[in-house]
């Protein structure tokens, strides 16, 4: 069967190409796609060759990019229990015979993966919402770390789509949280509406200083959302006694700390990375539950044939504003 993909050709480069989607497994779900979102972060560093650990890179061109997409059921395998033809479906890769995804190819018109890989969806979230699911949950895994109590002050360095879910999540639980940018006045201005209680634009603003009209001792949470390692220091000088840092961005080439300052605050050092299933269906009750808001966070939805130029003008060249990018695959 052939399916429509986003292909990274090389390094910078980008396409749309059709491929032949592998045979389907025994035990494996095949989902006609309704929308994938682009994450970011990790898809501009992958797309400009820089998504590695240390020196290596696991990862050559051509690849099917993505990690995230939503749509219906199309065809399970023979042992497949849990799904049927015509179920609300998610999930995060798949597989071509052409292309190859590493743990990736989530932008697609059709996908195979195992069963136990789709997540069924359930009836109050919507397909675009949900195809934001794993950038989503990163953030709610990082605000469900540090323990909140009523009115603690949390804050997140960090106003893209992670921060803004982090801040979110923080916000649910009790805390008050102060969202930290620098100079994207529209980014924090989402961040006004949608995520947190104070914007401080870091731009103008001596971060430090605005927190401390809010809690002149100190504040218990801070997460570093962006990955920049230089912002340890930062949340060292925020953090009140027996406070949380919250490590929950991507450190490609350095993020040393130095852990004798955080010792003699007492620190708890939290380091979330990556997605499970419990995390995914609790993220899909926060959505639900309208505890994380995910529709007014997208501020563009691109048809498939337009993805190419959507990548070169929002994600390489950022000639616009955009936070939430979905994928539409329906012809």
């Amino acid at each position: 069967m052939k399916a429509k993909a986003v292909v990274f050709t090389e390094k910078g480069k980008i396409d749309v190409r059709e491929l032949t989607l592998a045979k389907l497994a025994d035990n494996e779900v095949m989902i006609d796609v309704e929308y994938s979102a682009i994450s970011p972060g990790t898809e501009r560093w992958c797309l400009t060759g820089m998504f590695h650990y240390g020196k290596d890179c696991y990862y050559k061109f051509p690849l099917v990019p993505g990690y995230q997409h939503a749509g219906y059921v199309a065809a399970v395998g023979k042992d497949v229990k849990s799904l049927k033809v015509g179920d609300r479906a998610f999930a995060c890769n798949s597989r071509f015979e052409e292309v190859p995804c590493f743990n990736w190819g989530g932008h697609c018109s059709m996908s195979v993966n195992a069963e136990e890989a789709v997540i069924k969806l359930p009836d109050n979230v919507s397909f675009k919402d949900a195809a934001f699911l794993v950038v989503a949950q990163v953030g709610y895994n990082g605000g469900s770390r540090p323990s909140v109590e009523p009115g603690d002050v949390a804050v997140v360095i960090g106003d893209g789509l992670i921060g803004q879910f982090v801040a979110q999540t923080l916000r649910a639980r009790g805390a008050y949280v102060i969202t930290a940018g620098k100079g994207d006045l529209e980014r924090l201005e989402y961040a006004r509406k949608y995520s947190c209680d104070m914007v401080v634009d870091t731009a103008k603003n001596d971060l430090k200083k605005e927190v401390a009209k809010i809690s002149p001792e100190g504040v218990k949470i801070v997460v570093e959302a962006i990955g920049i390692h230089e912002n340890t220091a930062v949340a060292f000088d925020l953090l009140a006694w027996n406070g949380h840092y919250v490590l929950n961005g991507f450190y490609p080439l350095e993020n040393r700390v130095d852990l004798n300052p955080f010792s003699t605050k007492e620190i708890t050092i939290h380091n979330p990375a990556g997605y499970t299933r419990q995390r995914f269906l609790r993220t899909l009750e926060m959505i639900g539950r309208g505890k994380l808001n995910v529709n007014s966070l997208i501020t563009h939805t691109i048809k498939w044939p337009d993805a190419p130029k959507a990548y070169e003008n929002l994600l390489l060249n950022r000639k616009e504003f955009s936070m939430g990018i979905a994928i539409d695959w329906k012809d």
